[in-house]
């Protein structure tokens, strides 16, 4: 049986996470990037995952560019040459699929 001082902390524990979780749900992609980082940890940590951890951490800086793109105005499925700087737009169409 949980003392009323455990009680009240382990329900401060689960606002503090539902929280979080809501930023995520409202469409915080800081939050996510801060949720796939202690997802990778756990996969290192706790599951000895290495290789699960290592593509948790390869999508977290996806995640990181994407959101620096769309702070930009840019939307990575969708780059426009003329959004990307003068001194790389050249390779850029180089080698873009298009």
């Amino acid at each position: 049986m949980l003392s009323s001082g455990e009680k009240k902390e382990k329900e401060e524990k689960v606002e503090e996470h539902l929280s979080f979780l809501n930023e995520i749900k409202a469409g915080n992609k800081e939050f996510l990037i801060y949720d796939l980082l202690g997802s990778a940890k756990r996969c290192a940590d706790l599951e000895k995952k290495y290789d699960d951890a290592v593509a948790r951490l390869y999508r977290v800086l996806e995640k990181i560019a994407q959101v620096a793109l769309e702070k930009r105005g840019i939307n990575d499925s969708d780059v426009k040459p003329e959004q990307i700087p003068e001194g790389l737009r050249d390779e850029f169409i180089r080698i873009s699929p298009r």
